[in-house]
């Protein structure tokens, strides 16, 4: 999934989570730290995102990423 976000700035990012072994979307995981990680400009350096996703219900959640998480031309989350 590809979304463009504003250079800089905090932004929140939108997408649905499937469950592994179904094609039902997931509407209640539990996230840790360490689940989302995201990297800059390709690197291979990944770091925890300083957030959590939080459901906005029906298998749809949201992830805040913060300015420093997107002050790049290419941002991978994993």
């Amino acid at each position: 999934m590809q979304e463009y976000v504003p250079y800089g700035a905090q932004t929140t990012v939108q997408f649905p989570l499937q469950a592994a072994t179904t094609v039902a979307f997931t509407t209640a995981p539990s996230f840790a730290s360490g689940d989302v990680q995201y990297s800059l400009d390709d690197s291979t350096t990944w770091s925890n995102s300083t957030n959590l996703p939080t459901s906005k219900g029906n298998g749809w959640f949201n992830l805040v990423l913060t300015a420093s998480e997107v002050s790049a031309r290419k941002i991978q989350i994993n």
